[in-house]
C-alpha cells in the first residue's frame, strides 16, 4: 500500500484532537516537510474533510494550508497557480457535498489572497462561496425559528 501524507495528516490531527491551531500547523509542516501535497494527497484531504467537525479550527487551518500549498507551491516560485489548479479547485469544491461552508470560505480566501495570478473566474467563484457561507447561518436560523414556535412568537 502506498504511503499517503494526506491520510497521515488527517490521522495525526484526529488522533491528538483537540489541538491548538499552532499544534495543527506544526503537524502539517512535519507531515509535508519534503514538499507540498501532490494531487492525490490533496484529493484524499477533501475526502476525509467531512469526517471533522466544522468548528474544528485545527483541522480547518491544516487543511487550508495544505491545499493552498498544493495549489501555489508546485512551480518554481511560490504563489502562482500552475496548470489546471483553478479548475481542479473549483471542481473539488463543487463536488464536495459534505464540506462545511466555513471551510470552503477559508480555503478560497487563502488561495485568492495568496495567488499572484488568480483569474477573474476564480474570484467570482470565491465570491459565490462567500455568499453561500453567509446564507448558511441565516438559513439555519430561520429553520430553528420554524421548529421552535415559541421562539418565533418572541
Amino acid at each position: 500500500m502506498a504511503f499517503c501524507r494526506g491520510e497521515l495528516l488527517a490521522q495525526q490531527i484526529s488522533k491528538f484532537s483537540p489541538m491548538s491551531i499552532c499544534e495543527a500547523f506544526a503537524v502539517q509542516r512535519r507531515v509535508f516537510a519534503d514538499g507540498p501535497a501532490d494531487r492525490a494527497e490533496a484529493e484524499v484531504l477533501f475526502g476525509v474533510c467531512s469526517t471533522f467537525e466544522p468548528n474544528d479550527s485545527a483541522w480547518k487551518c491544516a487543511f487550508t494550508k495544505t491545499i493552498t500549498d498544493h495549489l501555489l507551491g508546485q512551480g518554481q516560485q511560490y504563489g502562482f497557480l500552475e496548470f489546471d489548479g483553478e479548475e481542479w479547485l473549483m471542481e473539488m469544491l463543487s463536488a464536495a457535498n459534505g464540506l462545511h461552508q466555513t471551510i470552503v470560505f477559508e480555503l478560497m480566501k487563502c488561495v485568492v489572497e495568496t495567488a499572484q495570478n488568480a483569474s477573474e473566474e476564480l474570484a467570482r467563484f470565491a465570491l459565490s462561496c462567500t455568499l453561500q457561507c453567509l446564507r448558511e447561518p441565516a438559513a439555519q436560523f430561520s429553520q430553528e425559528k420554524s421548529t421552535h414556535p415559541q421562539a418565533a412568537q418572541r
